[in-house]
């Protein structure tokens, strides 16, 4: 179909209009051919592009202001800010655009000697997208790389919806964020299980022993609470 000048390409509209095809290889060397659809997911045209058109890399917006792409937000969506040091995500990788998930990492409560080492991880969110890093909206040259950015924090702005926002800030409140990248084109599910560590041991299966402070109540369960006006969402870990 025509795609107009503001069209934002999201990896499922470039499924359904987007398709590669062959070049001479010696037209390559020119850099205005796209040569993976991934390089055109989460970015937003420029131009008009008709039926049959081809997308060349200036087709596409440089970023923008903030202003403008706050405005265009879908309803329903947010945007948050999470600072990560440099051993939960190295930010020289980041990109706007770019889609990651995010890994919520908690110590676990305990009242014994046994305990010490215990902690869970859990995949929080899937299929995020990155809108900015350090208040940037469109990538650095890889020459300005590793000085563009702080060595030991990165602000990455991700756009959620109103659920993933209260998720993120209840995980962040109480444990350690971290994400991680993957192609724009994976839709693949992953599995959401935590993985547990206890003594060192680590896996999925298997209940770890978790001590409490509270007596008699020698596997209790571990929950999450999101309260809302008149509505109370209660999220277990079953041991």
């Amino acid at each position: 179909r025509n795609l107009p000048e503001g069209t934002h390409l999201t990896k499922d509209n470039v499924k359904d209009n987007v398709k590669m095809e062959a070049v001479p290889l010696d037209q390559l060397a020119s850099n205005k051919y796209m040569t993976n659809l991934a390089l055109v997911v989460n970015r937003t045209l420029s131009d008009d592009i008709t039926i049959e058109g081809v997308l060349y890399s200036y087709n596409f917006e440089s970023g923008g202001s903030i202003r403008e792409r706050i405005a265009e937000l879908e309803d329903g969506m947010r945007v948050i800010s999470v600072s990560l040091t440099s051993s939960q995500v190295n930010g020289d990788l980041l990109y706007p655009g770019c889609i990651v998930d995010v890994l919520a990492s908690f110590r676990l409560p305990g009242n014994s000697k046994d305990n010490k080492g215990q902690a869970v991880s859990v995949t929080l969110l899937e299929d995020v997208e990155v809108f900015a890093i350090e208040g940037r909206l469109e990538d650095v040259e890889d020459k300005d790389r590793g000085t563009s950015r702080s060595a030991r924090t990165t602000t990455v702005a991700l756009e959620l919806n109103t659920e993933q926002t209260q998720k993120l800030q209840v995980a962040a409140a109480n444990g350690s964020i971290s994400v991680t990248m993957r192609n724009p084109l994976d839709k693949e599910k992953i599995d959401l299980r935590p993985t547990y560590i206890k003594g060192g041991d680590v896996g999925r299966s298997g209940n770890p022993t978790i001590h409490t402070n509270e007596p008699n109540v020698p596997n209790p369960d571990w929950y999450l609470q999101i309260i809302k006006p008149g509505k109370r969402e209660t999220i277990s870990v079953k041991q």
